[in-house]
This record gives structure tokens, C-alpha cells and sequence, in this order.
């Protein structure tokens, strides 16, 4: 059986725990504890995971080891990604080093985030793990860094009303993964004085969304010949079950938000929270003709959503409470069966792999990789795997 699923069933298993049984302290902390360390470690020490980890391989080999010499126009990422890699590079660090430094960024950024709001609890990893922990995490690093960040540096700043040291570290995510433009639109929400408006605007958001997806419009905007048009609009296929997980989160989350409210437990930080989170579906619902580029560019604060949910579990009474984490394991479940799906087609995997088999391999065993991928092997030298794994999605 996976690794993987051996790790969902520990989560599944002590989030409907902690539901149903009134636990101590401190054995909901060990609990956490363990499911949190093991993850990270599965995420630090990784080996061909993902479906981006070659093409970052190839990518991290093609900086020079000699000289700063970025950017480099034939090497993807970012201005400050180039940096990092090129500062490996310099110090001779083999690329699974670099894995190792950002994962632990990001477990760091996800686990401050849990300490801060108070949701360090197994059901916190639950909502993580099966899309911003196995996709952007594993596969799309530089994303995984940025929305990390996002969770938690830079919405705790947003809270304090540091709007500059927030700016300034916008910026600089930024240089990572463009992708962090759209933590923007956090501080353009702190200009609509009302939730109610903002719920309206993403109605509108989804509603001009769905037309522009219409063919009449696809035509249209490919008859123009606008290149960033046709990348950001183009349809290139909409995933009904994403846009149905969406659609349901948005409805849940804002059902919560009302009950707390009219329960008079609303608190700064979960208005602030569901504004952002407002902010994130109105842009996937805008996007919705392009399913990749509105997953990616949605994604940047759509994860706030893991604090919203805790945060209302905590005030709901224990038949409410579960209820929800019924709810919640059931859905977040089918997101992690659909993704590994997803990642055994789009990773070159053998066929006969299922999820139940869908491989877990580390550094200590590297060359495992090689018979479930169809991948190219490493040369013999320090230069890395051979160009062709440059070939694998981009994050």
C-alpha cells in the first residue's frame, strides 16, 4: 500500500477522533505532532515527486557553479529563484539540497500560520495536505514558497495593519513566483467597506467568468490575435470537479461566516480572513475559462480557508462540529484521490500504478524512481539529468 495512503488514513483517522472524543492536550498535540513531522519529512527528503521535480532538476543544473550569472533567459523562474539557485550552485550543494531548504521554508511558513491563529490541530493538515501540501508543495515549489508566505508572514501582517512591511513582502514573493501579484487585490479588499459588496463582485466575477467561457466569446478573443489574451482567457478545458470543490467551499465557508455572525463570534481575523478569501474565488471564477491558469492564480489566498473552517469548528457545538469534520474528510478524501490521478497521468508513471500503489521514494533510494517513471535517468557526471526532463508541466 502507498505511503501516501497510510498517511491520509492516520490524518482521517485523528481528525474524526478529535471530533467525536474529548481529547487531552496533549494527545491532540501528539498527534499533530507526529502527522505534521512525518510530512514534512516525506516533503523534505523526496525524490522525483512530483510532477515539476525533473523539470526544476534540469533547471537547477543549467545555473552556473562558478560565477552569479543570472537571469538567464533559457532557465524558468523567477529573477530571486535564479539567485537562490545560482547561490547553490556556488556552494557545490547537489540539487536535493535545494528541496530540502525550500520544503523546510515551507513547512516553517505553513506551521507559523497554524501557531499563530491557534488551528495547530491534525484537522489543519487535513484541509492542507491533499492540493497546497501535495501539489504546490511536492510539484510546484516555487508556488508552494509564495503561498506559504502568504499564510504565514504575510496575512498576519495584513491583520496588523502593516500595510508597507506587507507591500515590501509582496514584492518580494514576487521574485519567486509572479503568482504573488495577486495578494494585491488583499489590500484593494480593505477598500469595499462591505462584505456584502464584495460578495456581489464575485458573483459578477463568476457570472463574466462563464461568459467569457461561452464558444461565441472563445472565438472572439482568439479572432484578435492577443497573446496574453488567448494564455489568461483561452479555454484550454474547465475541471467540473474543481470548479464543483470550489463552489462548494464558497458556499460552506460563507455559511459559516453568517452563523458566526448572527452568534455575535466573528473576530477581526476571520473577516479579514473570508475578504481575501472573497477575493481568491472571484478571481478563479473570472478565469474560469482557463481551469490551470485559474487554479494557479486563485490558489495565492485561497488557503485562508483552512484557518475560516477551523476557526468555525471551534465555535460549533460537538454534533455540529461533527458534522462538519465529516463533511470535510469526505470531500477533502475525493480531492486526494483525483489528484494523485492527476499526478500518475501527467508524471510519465507506468500504467498499471493506482492510487493504492502510487509510490512514495526518498533520497536514500533514488534509483527506484526510474521503474515507475518514465523519466530520463541522471548522467554519470555533476551536470545533472540529461535536457530532456525540462519537457515535464510547469508549476
Amino acid at each position: 500500500m502507498s505511503l501516501y495512503i497510510i498517511v491520509w488514513g492516520l490524518l482521517c483517522l485523528f481528525a474524526a477522533k478529535g471530533a467525536l472524543v474529548q481529547e487531552r492536550r496533549t494527545t491532540a498535540r501528539a498527534e499533530f505532532w507526529l502527522c505534521f513531522l512525518l510530512l514534512a519529512g516525506m516533503l523534505a527528503l523526496r525524490y522525483g515527486q512530483g510532477t515539476d521535480f525533473f523539470a526544476y532538476q534540469f533547471y537547477y543544473y543549467e545555473m552556473s557553479d562558478t560565477v552569479f550569472d543570472f537571469p538567464l533567459p533559457d532557465v524558468h523562474g523567477e529573477i530571486g529563484y535564479q539567485f537562490l539557485t545560482n547561490a547553490f550552485r556556488l556552494l557545490h550543494l547537489p540539487y536535493e539540497a535545494l528541496v530540502f531548504f525550500l520544503s523546510v521554508l515551507q513547512m516553517g511558513f505553513l506551521l507559523a500560520f497554524f501557531k499563530r491563529y491557534h488551528i495547530d490541530c491534525v484537522l489543519a493538515l487535513l484541509l492542507a495536505v491533499p492540493t497546497l501540501y501535495m501539489t504546490y508543495f511536492v510539484s510546484g515549489m516555487r508556488q508552494g514558497v509564495v503561498l506559504a508566505a502568504f499564510l504565514g508572514v504575510l496575512f498576519p501582517l495584513l491583520e496588523k495593519k502593516r500595510y508597507l512591511a506587507y507591500l515590501a513582502g509582496t514584492l518580494l514573493c514576487m521574485l519567486i513566483h509572479t503568482v504573488a501579484v495577486v495578494f494585491l487585490l488583499a489590500l484593494l479588499a480593505q477598500l469595499v467597506p462591505k462584505v456584502s459588496t464584495l460578495r456581489l463582485l464575485t458573483l459578477a466575477a463568476w457570472l463574466a467568468g462563464s461568459v467569457v467561457a461561452l464558444p461565441a466569446t472563445q472565438a472572439w478573443i482568439h479572432s484578435l490575435g492577443i497573446w496574453a489574451l488567448r494564455y489568461y482567457l483561452g479555454s484550454v478545458g474547465i475541471s467540473w470537479a474543481a470548479v464543483a470543490e470550489r463552489l462548494l467551499f464558497l458556499a460552506l465557508v460563507t455559511w459559516l461566516y453568517e452563523k458566526l455572525r448572527r452568534q455575535g463570534r466573528l473576530n477581526d481575523a476571520f473577516v479579514l480572513g473570508y475578504r481575501c478569501y472573497l477575493m481568491a474565488m472571484a478571481l478563479y471564477g473570472a478565469l474560469i475559462a482557463n481551469g490551470t491558469t485559474a487554479s494557479r492564480m486563485a490558489s495565492g489566498m485561497r488557503y485562508i480557508e483552512i484557518y475560516l473552517l477551523i476557526y468555525a469548528a471551534q465555535q460549533m457545538t460537538r454534533a455540529g462540529r461533527c458534522l462538519l469534520v465529516a463533511a470535510l474528510i469526505a470531500v477533502q478524501s475525493f480531492m486526494y484521490v483525483k489528484n494523485i490521478h492527476t499526478y500518475l497521468d501527467q508524471g510519465a508513471y507506468r500504467a498499471d500504478l493506482t492510487v493504492w500503489t502510487y509510490p512514495y521514494v526518498s533520497v536514500f533510494n533514488e534509483e527506484e524512481i526510474y521503474q515507475y517513471r518514465d523519466v530520463p535517468q541522471e548522467s554519470s557526471s555533476a551536470e545533472g539529468p540529461q535536457p530532456a526532463a525540462a519537457g515535464q508541466r510547469q508549476a
